[in-house]
């Protein structure tokens, strides 16, 4: 015997908190983790101003 679950498409897949950060957060305190390439392309961006 087969059994369905319905399943409704409005019911989000995951929940969402209220996180917030500090708004002084800068590129100083990330932690880059194995992103360090990443982080210094976009500081070199960020320092062009574009």
């Amino acid at each position: 015997m087969k059994s369905w679950v319905e399943v409704s498409l409005n019911t989000p897949a995951q929940l969402s908190l209220p996180l917030y950060l500090p708004d002084d957060e800068t590129f100083a305190s990330f932690w880059p983790g194995d992103n360090s390439s990443l982080l210094a392309a976009l500081q070199k961006r960020a320092a062009s101003g574009t």
